[in-house]
């Protein structure tokens, strides 16, 4: 055969291994050889990841064939000096190959055949010469160039798709596994309503009480067959199950935790939280049924324990208000008498000795006391049950500061102790909080520092704003509080030591004054120092809206101005089944000129006067026989009795609540036990005026 035979015989070799190997290492072997054997070459090598750089180029070794042995890396990667051309070359080794590898050192030239841009063939040769043809395997190499990239690109996919196939396989597993152990019942159905599949926790949960877990044993879930699939049908009532499924595969609804009564078969129940989505094709069109569920048995009958204790706690509660407000009415209605006798004794101590006098004095403050105590109690129970009675709103803390020391006067005169004022005059006066329970916590802020002082003592009020915050300093020159005393400070009824003093007090009125506070958003602050004093600070917000409220216009009347309101004579009905109350109202309405008095001691008694006599004021008790006040006033009503006159409630409830009841039942005011005489002859006036 001719060379020239030989050489196209090599090439039709060349060109049928590309069409006959499926796979790139045995087709770069194969074209290597056939390189060599035409070339006359016994050492060559196939590189890929090829890098151009200047005056350099690195890459990888695939596959080689030398003369001395060699195991190239492929891995690896190797940087020669020189360039590597884009066509094929024939030329002297540029760099030194021993470096590359022994095996190499013995050669002198190297054909360069390039294969696109990133593979080549390197053929290495002892001489210095060689008769090749580049434009005969032009052609064939770019031909390889092509089939290698195709033979890559399928081997991308390949990978790819095995790397698919694997992760979703793993996630199959991983699935299979969740399912199986996820803590809820998982099963699904067709369109049908039959049960096509379920977890173990489904076929265990509905398993009749006591019964083995369905597993097998290896530990893992039986497999969802036949088999289990009529068990589950076999242990309920399939219809429990299925309730509400028309709504989800015939309108496509999804229904989110509601809870289902399942019946077992052996008479045993569960109760779950089940949750159902319809299961869609690529369509959209609904194929079946997903169902998940958790037992929460144990959560119902917990919450019927729950239930059953709030139950108890709030008859309690409500036992516990029901006997305060009880009480509270029982100790107010003899306070009247007693508070109103020495009140109208008062009026007229001119006439009395002075032992007299000292002896009012103590009733009156005993009597102060037990009425604080009583409102104290209930103000904490209601605290302590959350119903307090709260209006806040925009206010000027300047009246009701002033109020709350003109209410501490006297005791702080009785005391020897002196108060001072120390108020900027920049202050913005608007303030959040209710006013009435604002003077209720000063006031009890301003007696502590009144009864709990030295002899001569100073108490001392100022106020400041910093930032959005509003507060009121009530300091004073007393005996102070160590640390543990003011850890225990806002306990209830703790006395911090001063249970034997003579120093009246019940413990309870701090703890009330910063529940308020705290309310209100606010809060009460301390600082003492034992033998020095101490420092309340009152904290309330700003008013956001900067508008002030009116202050109120305080009008100064004597007892006689109280008393003598003059103008034409006037009748008030007076309905009382309590001897002392009337005896009082009797007494307070002999010192009125002018104004006559219908008593009366039973609501019948009350509506027979009313139906003969015209009075322009009816005052009513609540607390009646037979018929409570509010009975009393529908019937009043009923005959068209209560025409151009003011009808007054008079009760010893003193709560909120009461007081609303009043107002809706149709009561024009409300008076509660025990009557204040001056502010009674105050509203006397207003209700009697023509």
């Amino acid at each position: 055969m001719s060379a020239s035979d030989q050489k196209l015989t090599t090439l039709y070799e060349m060109a049928l291994l590309m069409g006959s190997e499926i796979s790139e290492q045995p087709l770069v072997q194969k074209f290597l050889q056939c390189l060599l054997r035409h070339t006359d070459i016994s050492s060559g090598m196939f590189i890929s990841h090829l890098e151009r750089q200047t005056n350099s180029y690195s890459f990888n070794i695939c596959y080689s064939i030398t003369d001395k042995p060699f195991s190239p890396d492929p891995c690896k990667q190797i940087t020669r000096c020189g360039e590597m051309p884009l066509r094929s070359e024939f030329r002297s080794v540029q760099d030194d190959l021993q470096s590359l590898d022994p095996a190499f050192e013995c050669y002198y030239s190297e054909l360069l055949l390039p294969v696109g841009q990133t593979d080549a063939f390197i053929l290495f040769s002892r001489d210095t010469t060689l008769s090749f043809s580049e434009q005969i395997f032009a052609p064939v190499l770019d031909n390889l160039a092509t089939t290698l990239e195709r033979h890559r690109s399928h081997q991308q996919l390949k990978d790819e798709l095995q790397q698919e196939t694997s992760e979703r396989q793993r996630t199959e597993q991983m699935f299979k596994l969740v399912l199986d152990h996820v803590p809820a019942g998982v099963y699904w159905q067709n369109v049908d309503g039959t049960i096509q599949n379920a977890n173990h926790w489904l076929i265990r949960d509905l398993s009749a009480a006591g019964a083995p877990d369905t597993k097998s044993e290896t530990g893992s879930s039986l497999p969802s067959d036949t088999v289990n699939i009529q068990r589950l049908q076999d242990l309920i009532r399939q219809a429990q199950l299925q309730q509400d499924d028309s709504l989800v595969v015939k309108e496509g609804m999804e229904i989110r935790n509601k809870n289902y009564y399942l019946h077992r078969s052996d008479d045993s129940y569960l109760w779950v939280e089940l949750n159902k989505i319809p299961i869609r094709d690529n369509n959209q069109n609904i194929t079946g049924l997903l169902g998940t569920y958790r037992d929460i048995t144990g959560r119902k009958l917990m919450m019927e324990e729950l239930l059953h204790a709030k139950e108890n706690a709030e008859q309690a509660n409500r036992a516990k208000s029901s006997f305060l407000a009880s009480m509270s009415h029982e100790l107010r209605t003899p306070l009247n008498a007693i508070q109103g006798y020495t009140q109208l004794m008062e009026m007229d101590k001119a006439d009395l000795i002075e032992e007299h006098v000292e002896g009012l004095q103590e009733i009156r403050k005993a009597s102060d006391h037990l009425l604080q105590l009583i409102d104290e109690i209930l103000d904490l129970s209601k605290i302590e049950a959350g119903h307090i009675d709260l209006r806040v709103e925009p206010i000027n803390p300047i009246p009701v500061i002033q109020e709350a020391l003109t209410l501490n006067k006297h005791l702080a005169d009785r005391m020897g102790v002196s108060i001072t004022t120390r108020f900027p005059d920049n202050l913005d006066l608007s303030v959040m909080g209710d006013s009435r329970r604002v003077k209720q916590i000063l006031l009890n802020l301003v007696s502590n520092a009144i009864k709990y002082n030295h002899d001569n003592g100073t108490v001392e009020l100022s106020m400041d704003q910093i930032g959005t915050e509003f507060r009121v300093h009530v300091s004073d020159t007393g005996f102070g509080l160590s640390q543990e005393q003011l850890e225990q400070l806002f306990q209830p009824f703790e006395r911090l030591g001063m249970e034997s003093s003579t120093r009246q007090g019940t413990g309870i009125g701090l703890v009330i004054s910063q529940k308020l506070a705290e309310a209100m958003r606010g809060t009460i602050e301390v600082s003492s120092q034992p033998g020095k004093g101490s420092i309340f600070t009152l904290i309330l917000p700003m008013a956001t809206e900067h508008q002030l409220p009116q202050p109120m216009q305080s009008i100064e009347l004597s007892v006689a101005e109280i008393i003598s309101r003059g103008g034409e004579k006037t009748t008030t009905l007076y309905v009382e089944d309590n001897a002392a109350n009337r005896m009082l109202v009797k007494k307070i309405f002999s010192k009125r000129d002018g104004d006559r008095l219908l008593t009366a001691t039973t609501p019948e008694e009350g509506l027979e006067i009313l139906r003969h006599e015209t009075p322009d004021l009816v005052i009513l008790d609540i607390n009646l026989p037979g018929m409570s006040g509010y009975d009393l006033l529908r019937h009043i009503r009923t005959e068209g009795l209560h025409i151009n006159r003011k009808l007054i409630a008079l009760s010893a409830n003193s709560g909120p609540e009461d007081i609303r009841q009043a107002e809706i039942a149709g009561f024009d005011a409300y008076l509660i036990k025990p009557l204040n005489i001056p502010e009674f002859n105050r509203q006397l006036n207003h209700w009697l005026e023509k």
